[in-house]
């Protein structure tokens, strides 16, 4: 009925006046209820608008809604507040469904710098090589493996039982997924079976890939044998010819970090874990149940992708039940229960958990969605179509998240399961925008705006991925943003809950003293590593600081600086210039703190013909001016109005070598070099400026200069 919708909509506004009508509207006549009615027609469209035209589902209180992890803000009639999830409400579950492009892989970006934040490790099975583009805002304890690919190989070996799994049946849970990712008959699934228990009784509980083709191939038997050892053989070669299993591993590939300011640095204990087994050609992997244990639990306690676009579908299939299962066992030889301690992602979720025919037996991958939220472990199940997802899977989560769907059988699908009314409002939801069912604690459906993750997505390149990794196992690499072509990311601020005191002080120290590295605040602010890592990271993934790690000499120094918006949000006096970079505003107050120290009166961005100077610094009738050059602006046009400007000195301090060749070559081309008036340094060195004292150029004194 038309009159109780529209009662249902305007009970969260005037909660109070909708239940007197409604209560006069039980017992009232004819004419009185239509009275009524039409009053509530009234109000809706005064107060909603034409609801045909906008989604409008239930409205959460605050208060009910808040949660630990952020996710997004409830939309009703307008923007309303923050909705999250409890750390118990994320441990039993994520589905994520949308159509590609929808807002799907943005959503699970931004759980996912959050879990990094609480220090929460991650395995992101990325099927799309998305995941690596979030190495600049995780830091270094990133793990990025390329199974299938030279680039970063993945020394996993499916055929070593897991801790607690008895070999025999272990053989028999190999070749059943062996049998289900290349489709064997059941004598080829028999005649896999009994060569793994043979490798294994010959090995101590141990098998490679190449040995249990060798044992395949020394099967003979009868004219149907042979048929099933052909059936055997096709998958075991197509298995070994996608190199699923490495070539070749890195030790240091699979070693957890050791920087303490890591959000997820793996305990010390764990150190033992950096020596990963040599592999041979092939994928014979020599990997002993040992080297396999250490090499779970490095993954337990770091934050890891694994990119399997390499691998065609049978090695995925094959490949990811089996590696989750390892997890899952590990896990289990733990005491500690039902507290999130790790999570899995698993996108394009359909070809490891797909609809299956009533009757037939349960994988693996729907057993451990079932089972794991007791051994501290949760999953994000990530699709683009969710009629394609198996009822267990959409039975056993919590939370359920869709974005915009256009399949009819996906919006049916999807309408079923978070109880909307209407399914066509799947194919309203604007681009980042979910309907969101939880399971508890509010049962209807809503709408939640998601805040977008600001990835330069294609930047992070196969080159690039290389030189990371080459500097993670080297020990140099202090955080993701050190890559050159990542040196610096936008982030689009949240401001939807209130910033605590350490926060407050924290930008207003960034404000104040804004050339000093992250170590030098946590130290001035009181702040341990830890505490002060976690709130750095929290105001820069939430836009109101803006980080960059900048070169300093043969070193590099993480700075910061209050975001765009954020500046207007707090009434902060606005940036130097608008666009102006990090690296340009750090070495700016550089250089004036040192003329400060000095002795000299110093104005930032003080007016000049041209436009203003970075810095002039005065003392009397005496004066210097700083022009910083990052080798992107005209420097022979602001060495030119310095000289116009009368300025006693010209200093042009370049910020990297590149800069500092290409102000020499410019200045130099341009007759810029003048003695005594022009002079350039390395930013990066140290620099002594003349006292306040030392007679320079003046007016007085001027001779003719270039122009």
């Amino acid at each position: 009925m038309e009159f109780e919708r529209l009662s249902r909509l305007l009970e969260p506004l005037i909660p109070g006046q909708v239940r007197r009508w409604l209560k006069i509207h039980a017992f009232a006549d004819a004419e009185t209820k239509v009275l009524i009615e039409r009053q509530v027609q009234l109000t809706a469209e005064r107060m909603l608008g034409d609801g045909r035209h906008r989604i409008l589902l239930s409205l959460p209180p605050q208060r009910v809604i808040k949660g630990a992890f952020h996710l997004g803000t409830v939309m009703y009639d307008r923007d309303r507040w923050p909705a999250g999830l409890e750390s118990g409400e994320f441990l039993q579950g994520i589905c994520v469904f949308g159509r590609s492009g929808s807002g799907k892989t943005n959503a699970v970006f931004h759980l996912l710098l959050q879990l990094a934040e609480r220090r929460v490790p991650f395995l992101f099975l990325d099927w799309k090589r998305t995941g690596r583009h979030l190495i600049p805002l995780l830091g270094s304890n990133v793990n990025v493996y390329t199974p299938g690919r030279s680039l970063c190989e993945f020394p996993f070996n499916p055929f070593v039982p897991p801790p607690g799994f008895e070999t025999q049946a272990y053989a028999g849970l190999v070749a059943d997924q062996l049998a289900a990712a290349y489709t064997l008959g059941d004598g080829a699934v028999g005649l896999i079976q009994r060569a793994l228990r043979t490798c294994y009784e010959r090995s101590g509980g141990s098998c490679s890939l190449s040995d249990l083709i060798a044992e395949v191939e020394r099967a003979g038997g009868h004219s149907r044998a042979k048929g099933w050892q052909a059936s055997a053989l096709r998958a075991l070669r197509s298995l070994e010819f996608s190199r699923a299993l490495p070539a070749g591993v890195h030790s240091s590939t699979i070693t957890p970090s050791t920087d303490p300011n890591s959000p997820t640095a793996a305990p010390s204990t764990q150190a033992s874990v950096a020596s990963a087994p040599a592999v041979s050609s092939a994928g014979n992997a020599e990997v002993s149940h040992h080297e396999q244990l250490s090499l779970v639990r490095t993954l337990l306690h770091a934050i890891s992708i694994v990119e399997l676009d390499a691998l065609p579908q049978g090695a995925k299939r094959f490949l990811i039940p089996l590696l989750c299962l390892w997890i899952y066992h590990v896990r289990l030889a733990l005491t500690e229960r039902e507290k999130l301690r790790f999570v899995i992602v698993v996108e394009e979720a359909h070809h490891v958990l797909h609809a299956r025919p009533h009757g037939t037996h349960e994988s693996v991958m729907e057993m451990l969605l079932r089972q794991c939220r007791e051994l501290g472990i949760a999953m994000i199940v990530v699709d683009q179509h969710p009629h394609l997802i198996s009822s267990a899977a959409l039975g056993n989560t919590y939370t359920t998240l869709c974005f915009n769907l256009k399949d009819p059988s996906d919006a049916a699908r999807a309408a079923a399961a978070t109880l909307v009314d209407d399914r066509r409002c799947f194919g309203m939801l604007s681009v980042g925008h979910a309907v969101v069912k939880l399971q508890d604690r509010w049962r209807r459906p809503f709408l939640v705006r998601f805040p977008k993750v600001d990835v330069h997505k294609g930047s992070v390149t196969d080159e690039v991925l290389a030189r990371f990794m080459a500097e993670k196992r080297a020990g140099s690499a202090g955080t993701g943003q050190e890559l050159a072509e990542l040196a610096r990311v936008r982030r689009v601020p949240r401001h939807d809950r209130l910033l605590q005191a350490d926060e407050l002080r924290f930008i207003e120290d960034v404000v104040n003293v804004p050339e000093d590295g992250v170590k030098a605040r946590y130290r001035r602010l009181g702040l341990s590593g830890h505490r002060g890592h976690g709130i750095k990271q929290r105001l820069v993934r939430e836009g109101w600081l803006e980080g960059a790690v900048v070169p300093v000499g043969r070193s590099r120094k993480v700075v910061l600086r209050p975001g765009r918006e954020a500046r207007g949000r707090l009434d902060l006096p606005p940036a130097g210039t608008q666009r102006e970079g990090i690296a340009h505003s750090y070495w700016k107050h550089v250089f004036a703190r040192r003329l400060e120290d000095t002795g000299w009166v110093v104005r930032i961005e003080a007016p000049r013909v041209g436009g203003a100077a970075d810095i002039v610094a005065t003392s009397g009738t005496t004066s210097i001016a700083v022009e910083v050059e990052t080798g992107r602006s005209d420097v022979v046009a602001n060495v030119r109005h310095g000289l116009r400007a009368g300025y006693g000195r010209v200093v042009v301090a370049a910020t990297d070598p590149t800069a500092l060749a290409a102000v020499d070559a410019a200045l130099a081309r341009a007759g810029l070099l003048v003695p005594g008036r022009v002079e350039v340094v390395a930013a990066w060195q140290p620099w002594a400026p003349p006292s306040p004292t030392t007679p320079t150029y003046t007016a007085d004194t001027a001779q003719d200069t270039p122009s």
